[in-house]
């Protein structure tokens, strides 16, 4: 998996990655009559293992070669792209679950350890 390194999941990456996409969304919104037909995202990031909450992240639209404004028929579009904008949504919701599953998990083992920790005193 993208952001799990075999411990842990770098759920700091992944809410940095959600609020560039929630930038994009708001972008592509003001972008009247524009369409992006089979383009691609590039999502980034790096860790410093030494400092686990010091992650680089970045997002570009790539590929975007049929980048249009205008129908075949020459009908200028109205509005932003509604499709590239779903899956926009739908990416930050399933990262969003993947932050909630995260925050989850983090909460139990700390419950576990609470446990534990009670039970030697």
């Amino acid at each position: 998996m993208f952001f799990f390194d075999g411990n842990e999941l770098h759920v700091a990456a992944i809410e940095r990655i959600l609020q560039k996409l929630r930038n994009i969304i708001e972008l592509i919104k003001l972008c009247d009559s524009v369409r992006l037909y089979c383009c691609s995202l590039l999502l980034v990031y790096e860790s410093d293992k030494t400092a686990k909450l010091n992650y680089k992240t970045d997002i570009r639209i790539i590929d975007f070669a049929e980048f249009q404004t205008q129908s075949g028929d020459g009908v200028r579009y109205d509005g932003p792209d509604e499709g590239f904008l779903r899956g926009l949504e739908s990416l930050v919701r399933l990262l969003g679950n993947l932050v909630k599953e995260g925050n989850e998990k983090k909460k139990d083992i700390t419950e576990e350890h609470e446990d534990e920790d009670e039970e030697k005193d």
